[in-house]
């Protein structure tokens, strides 16, 4: 793993092939649905801003180990970055198609919300590449780093941490099909 300030990322291997398969296997039992911006599942549908599908991984028997080992990784992260947090919420499969230049235009991902009338926000964002990284063209992750462009490498099973705050794109999807599991760790809102 890199060395990092708090506002920067981490990029490095976390799931083997054979994992990535098993996450890719488990997911054909979720409902896939457009992906929206702006809250999540309440968000709007919004094509010229965002294009793609996605399938919320819920945790379960089934998936307990996926989400152990991105909190672990997550907490890691932290320990350089040292938010206060307080859970991970549900992961994200995301599907960017070619034939749709699937894309997501430049954002940040510190929404808030409430849980039990506390106020909670995303702090820590990670993204992991599933789909084989020769297996499509164009999109790719940009992050605004200090103020400067960087695409980190980003293959099959590395994940990708960085502050919610960064902002970030994917580039649109020329050919083939960019599929990455993404989430998010959430905290009591920066003061």
């Amino acid at each position: 793993m890199n060395d990092i300030n708090p506002h920067s990322f981490f990029s490095y291997k976390l799931f083997t092939n054979d994992e990535v398969d098993k996450i890719l296997s488990l997911s054909e039992d979720y409902f896939t649905q457009e992906a929206a911006v702006g809250g999540g599942i309440s968000g709007i549908v919004d094509k010229s801003y965002r294009i793609s599908d996605v399938k919320w991984l819920s945790k379960s028997e089934k998936t307990k180990w996926i989400y152990k080992k991105i909190y672990d990784a997550i907490i890691y992260a932290n320990s350089h970055y040292k938010f206060k947090i307080k859970g991970l919420e549900t992961l994200q499969l995301t599907y960017y198609n070619g034939n749709e230049k699937g894309k997501y235009d430049l954002h940040v991902d510190t929404s808030s919300f409430l849980v039990n009338q506390k106020k909670y926000m995303r702090k820590i964002t990670i993204s992991i590449l599933l789909s084989n990284h020769n297996d499509f063209e164009g999109g790719e992750l940009l992050l605004i780093d200090s103020g400067k462009d960087v695409i980190p490498k980003h293959k099959t099973g590395h994940a990708i941490i960085f502050p919610s705050f960064l902002p970030h794109r994917v580039f649109p999807v020329l050919e083939g099909r960019r599929i990455s599991l993404v989430g998010w760790v959430y905290g009591e809102p920066f003061v």
